[in-house]
């Protein structure tokens, strides 16, 4: 998708958004978590194919996830760090959803076989 399609599902909504902004000191911890995720990922098979964006990917991923409790005011954020097949489940504490989390001008993937919505 491009950004004629961008224009058309996100940003012409952009005015009904709620800007959440993420205090500096927990942003750096949120960085330095994606960062110990990272080096351990880096000893899985999966994750060993595309190890040069994974930081960008789990720390825009996080920012979402703490963005989302500072809104709700509830705690989402697992920082323990263990195999990806640990945790392979939804985002929010006591709902079936995740959280999906992209740059401006990108669309998330989302399996297209997936446990919950």
């Amino acid at each position: 998708m491009g950004e004629a399609q961008y224009e058309e599902y996100v940003s012409r909504y952009s005015d009904n958004f709620k800007r959440i902004v993420i205090d500096d000191e927990y942003a750096e911890r949120i960085k330095e978590f994606a960062n110990r995720i990272v080096k351990k990922k880096a000893t899985e098979d999966h994750h060993m194919v595309d190890n040069r964006q994974e930081l960008k990917r789990f720390t825009t991923g996080l920012m979402g996830e703490a963005a989302l409790e500072k809104l709700f005011k509830m705690n989402i954020i697992d920082w323990t760090v263990g195999d990806s097949k640990d945790y392979h489940h939804p985002d929010v504490p006591g709902y079936k959803v995740g959280i999906k989390s992209v740059e401006k001008w990108k669309f998330p993937i989302i399996f297209r076989d997936n446990w919950y919505p």
